[in-house]
């Protein structure tokens, strides 16, 4: 297995982290990488448009728009293990507005 050397203060905030979220320091990692940009991928930092080509403004036949949605939403599935099992939003009009004083 590879190695590297990081650290101790850093190595003891990856211990810290992982603890928190009760997994292996190795996961907490492999998390991290999982969730870096790809290199094909535009950051939200490169891209003025919230990470989305800027070339996409326009109309776009079916067969592309399909591939893109498709791949936002395989963006968005693989994002899920960062909620607890079970996690359900409520984003009823009444929990948006909640306190509001309606």
């Amino acid at each position: 297995m590879p190695s590297i050397s990081i650290p101790e203060d850093a190595y003891q905030a990856l211990v810290a982290q992982a603890a928190a979220r009760n997994i292996a320091v190795e996961e907490l990692l492999r998390r991290a990488v999982d969730a870096l940009p790809r290199p094909s991928e535009p950051s939200v930092q490169e891209s003025p448009t919230n990470g989305h080509p800027s070339d996409m403004t326009g109309d776009l036949p079916y067969a592309e728009w399909k591939q893109v949605f498709d791949g936002l939403l395989a963006r968005a599935k693989s994002r899920a293990d960062r909620y607890p099992p079970g996690f359900r939003l409520n984003d009823s009009r009444e929990t948006i507005y909640e306190g509001r004083g309606e």
